[in-house]
């Protein structure tokens, strides 16, 4: 959630497509860490799994974008 405001508040709509795939895979990436550090530090099992999911989605989210700026010559 946070990603997304963060997102709305960085992307006026005057922002290329460059930019705006920036924006996204530095989310994801930040995202990514934040999620490895809790998995690392984390004694919950039940943080660790949602750590895991977070790494999963994020890391899909990177790869499905990476195609996509393939597809439009990004």
């Amino acid at each position: 959630i946070w990603g997304c405001a963060a997102a709305q508040r960085a992307m006026p709509s005057t922002m290329s497509n460059e930019n705006v795939m920036a924006v996204f895979n530095t989310i994801d990436r930040s995202e990514i860490e934040a999620a490895q550090l809790a998995k690392q530090k984390s004694s919950s099992p039940a943080v660790r799994d949602f750590a895991e999911r977070m790494i999963a989605e994020h890391t899909t989210m990177l790869e499905r974008r990476r195609e996509l700026a393939g597809r439009l010559n990004i």
